[in-house]
C-alpha cells in the first residue's frame, strides 16, 4: 500500500530531487593517456575542484603561465 498522498508513483508529498552542485562548466583532464571529464565545483587561484560522473571529487592543478 503506497504511503502519502496521491496514487502509487505520484510525486505529491515527496521531497524534490537534489540538483547537481556543479557550477555548470565542464572540464577535462588527461591521466594515464585517457581523457576524463567532470563538472566544476569550485575554483581557486591554483586549483580546480571537479566532480566526476561517479561523484568523486578530483583536484586539478592549474597550469602556470
Amino acid at each position: 500500500m503506497p504511503m502519502g498522498k496521491g496514487t502509487y508513483g505520484s510525486q505529491v508529498g515527496r521531497p524534490e530531487k537534489k540538483k547537481s552542485k556543479a557550477k555548470g562548466r565542464k572540464i577535462s583532464w588527461v591521466f594515464g593517456g585517457v581523457k576524463y571529464y567532470g563538472n566544476v565545483i569550485r575554483e581557486t587561484k591554483s586549483k580546480i575542484f571537479a566532480r566526476t560522473h561517479n561523484d568523486k571529487v578530483k583536484v586539478i592543478n592549474k597550469e602556470k603561465k
